[in-house]
């Protein structure tokens, strides 16, 4: 497991996991992607630890078939609308005349999250703004500078410790060790985020089975996420009450009729087979289904303005739900605000669709992370700047003890 990288994305309906492999220059290829049926959470919460245990041990399964190699540890995402942002701001003193490191940074992120984590609420996730050292401000990497002091800004995301716990429970029970957990802001910030959005004011919507993610993010920073109780289980509701059919056959109809078949198999039973043939033939299900779509899309966009005006974003990006399928509709409203409404898909192992978006979004926001790490143990001391001539047989053994550290 030296050089894989595992992600979890536990959903209510579903529960999807990509692997990647990272090699000694911090190249990642994706090597492996698996998705199956999860019934085990309501609103994002676990309601069913034995289901949701047995569904991430044969997520599990299927990606160590496919690695041919065991599993024992990955980060997991948590829903976007169970977090909560706070600012947070720290300072710490260094002594003077001395050269800020790693250890001051861990230091002081240490200390922001101690003293923002509450018995209730723990901090998952934070996410520097800016550093300062002393009446410097705006700096976004401290390290090898001297200073006096060193101040921290900072986003963190605060998830209800008990949702953690049997997240953390369901995990271990299945025989896996959480690294760590990404909020799914996070991971679709940085699967969409390029050097040109850093610059530009961003909206991601993110259709889920049970709700929609809504995050703004400013300057390739998120600054906010919320989200509303509607998602593509609408969807669903509303086929079975069209078509007086059982809430499980109303669930493949809209899989078959969207052509989102990733979950599996999604035969219609022969007996109401024929009739349901007849209602799509005669746009009954695509106008059931389209209505639903829309109202979603309008739901997440007005939500989205409440906070910030349409107007004033420079890109809107939508993924989640099959909205894949419904570019007519996204064009429509594209046309509405005057500016692009891009789709988030993917094309990894050959699953284009949004399914994996979460997955590998996380992957990426791992490899930054360990980027991170390598670059500043490359930061010469006085000490090391006096042996300067080494191999490179010892440079690529730093990296990959690094491999080893931090993965």
């Amino acid at each position: 497991m030296n050089d894989l990288l595992v992600a979890f994305d536990i959903g209510y309906s579903k529960i999807s996991a990509a692997v990647a492999r990272v090699d000694g220059f911090k190249q990642m290829n994706v090597v492996a992607v698996s998705s199956v049926k999860n019934y085990g959470i309501k609103k994002s919460v676990v309601v069913d630890v034995e289901q949701v245990v047995e569904a991430i041990a044969q997520c599990k399964a299927k990606l160590e078939n496919l690695v041919d190699s065991s599993i024992n540890d990955a980060y997991i995402s948590i829903h976007g609308g169970l977090c909560s942002i706070q600012d947070a701001k720290e300072t710490v003193s260094i002594v003077s005349g001395s050269t800020i490191t790693d250890k001051d940074v861990e230091k002081i992120m240490n200390i922001t999250r101690e003293k923002a984590s509450k018995p209730e609420r723990e901090v998952v996730w934070l996410l520097p703004v800016q550093y300062s050292v002393d009446q410097y401000s705006g700096i976004e990497d401290p390290i090898g500078i001297r200073g006096k002091e060193l101040t921290l800004e900072a986003k963190l995301f605060t998830v209800d410790s008990m949702v953690v716990k049997n997240l953390f429970k369901c995990m271990e029970t299945a025989g896996i060790k959480v690294r760590g957990i990404i909020p799914e802001p996070i991971a679709l910030g940085k699967l969409v985020t390029t050097e040109e959005h850093k610059v530009s004011s961003i909206g991601i919507v993110n259709i889920g089975a049970e709700s929609t993610d809504l995050s703004i993010y400013e300057m390739g920073r998120i600054c906010y996420t919320n989200y509303i109780p509607l998602g593509g289980n609408s969807i669903t509701k509303d086929i079975m009450s069209c078509l007086s059919i059982p809430y499980a056959d109303a669930e493949k109809v809209k899989l078959k009729y969207t052509q989102n078949t990733v979950n599996g198999d999604n035969q219609i039973d022969e007996k109401f087979e024929d009739d349901i043939q007849s209602m799509y033939n005669s746009g009954i299900i695509n106008e059931v289904i389209e209505a639903r779509v829309e109202e979603l899309i309008t739901f997440a966009l007005k939500e989205i303005n409440n906070k910030k005006r349409l107007k004033e974003f420079d890109r809107i990006f939508i993924t989640g739900g099959g909205i894949i399928y419904y570019k007519d509709i996204i064009g429509k409203f594209e046309e509405e605000l005057g500016k692009p409404i891009q789709i988030i898909e993917n094309n990894m192992m050959g699953a284009g669709n949004w399914i994996y978006s979460v997955p590998v979004g996380m992957l990426k926001v791992i490899l930054d992370s360990i980027k991170i790490v390598r670059s500043k143990d490359s930061v010469p001391s006085e000490e090391n700047s006096k042996n300067s001539k080494k191999s490179k047989k010892s440079i690529f053994g730093r990296l990959k003890n690094l491999i080893d550290e931090f993965i």
